[in-house]
């Protein structure tokens, strides 16, 4: 192996968060590892290890007030994937909790200094909440340090009309991260998961291809096939479809004959892919414009009429502005033209001058 510009070979490797992956292959390839790289992958896992403590002091801490947890990625997908919790890069700690206990769950973190970032505030009205949980899938609360980010989950996707019904309650399996036991999925709900979180994003993380390539690679072809039935099962079909387009082009993961012609008969699969590969190696700022096309874009993830009716419905909410603006139940029909009215306020400028939101 060959590394003629290191530079960007790094730069590389930091944008798609791979680092302990690479080094560990450089390593068994008998690379030469450079200094920085060797000392990036030394600081993930020390804050691999802080996340890994703090994810089993909250589970905990839940437990004890009776709200049931589930591990999602970070340390207890790496040891479920990778067979160690620090294989995988990872800057936050994610948690799923029962939409019942979501609120409660946020106040006890509040209660521990941690702040809500992005979201109403745990007093704002009925009303607000309802709009901010049925756009949103989580919260972002950072500890007082600002050393530790807890992405706490409500549900799997933004869209509620896919992965409906998988929950706390479907964490079957568990997961020992040093001595605790952390629910965990298995692996048909895994795969639909991930797939619908891969492709939801583009795909712009390798780390994302690579997770799934790992947990392909414990399942033979029929076995595969029975993982995209239960994902079709969860309305995550097309995702799935996509997801292992990918790891076919970029790894060469042979798949069944039923599965080659069930992407071959999807029409949408070939644009997610060219819009995957631009996304891979996209700048970090994006532009109103590709923001717009994003959002289009959604609308073909998945061929069901329902997610595309909760898609465009959550175009024309916003808690921000019902907090701002609230209104009485029948008169709720008002926040579309003001919604449009407040994008244009705040975005038009950006729009004219290209620049990014």
């Amino acid at each position: 192996m060959r590394i003629s510009d290191w530079p960007y070979f790094e730069l590389l490797v930091a944008r798609h968060r791979v680092t302990p992956l690479v080094v560990q292959a450089l390593t068994v390839s008998k690379v030469a590892v450079p200094n920085r790289l060797m000392e990036s992958a030394r600081q993930i896992t020390r804050q691999t290890l802080n996340i890994i403590a703090a994810s089993i002091r909250l589970a905990k801490g839940f437990e004890q007030n009776g709200i049931k947890t589930v591990a999602l990625k970070g340390p207890a997908l790496s040891q479920r994937l990778y067979g160690v919790p620090t294989q995988r890069e990872m800057h936050d700690c994610d948690l799923l909790v029962a939409p019942d206990d979501f609120m409660a769950a946020r106040a006890l973190l509040e209660d521990q200094g941690f702040v809500a970032v992005g979201a109403p505030a745990a007093n704002a009205s009925a009303q607000v909440i309802r709009t901010w949980m049925g756009q949103q899938k989580d919260v972002y609360l950072i500890d007082a340090a600002g050393e530790l980010v807890v992405e706490l989950h409500h549900r799997l996707r933004p869209n509620a009309a896919i992965l409906t019904g998988l929950g706390v309650r479907n964490a079957t399996e568990t997961v020992s991260l040093g001595a605790h036991p952390m629910r965990f999925f298995d692996n048909r709900d895994l795969f639909a998961y991930l797939a619908a979180h891969g492709t939801e994003h583009l795909w712009f993380r390798l780390k994302w291809v690579a997770d799934l390539q790992v947990l392909l690679g414990k399942f033979d072809q029929r076995s595969i096939e029975t993982l995209y039935q239960h994902a079709c099962a969860l309305g995550v079909g097309r995702s799935s479809r996509i997801a292992l387009a990918l790891t076919r082009q970029l790894y060469g993961q042979p798949l069944p004959p039923t599965m080659e012609a069930a992407i071959a008969d999807d029409p949408q699969v070939d644009r997610w892919l060219n819009a995957c590969h631009l996304a891979m190696f996209a700048p970090a700022e994006r532009s109103l414009l590709q923001v717009a096309q994003d959002r289009v874009r959604m609308l073909s993830f998945e061929d069901n009429a329902e997610f595309r009716s909760v898609e465009v419905a959550n175009w024309w909410h916003d808690w921000r502005l019902e907090s701002r603006i609230p209104l009485p139940k029948s008169l709720n029909v008002l926040y579309r033209p003001l919604r449009l009215l407040d994008v244009m306020v705040r975005n038009g400028h950006k729009l004219l001058l290209g620049s990014s939101p």
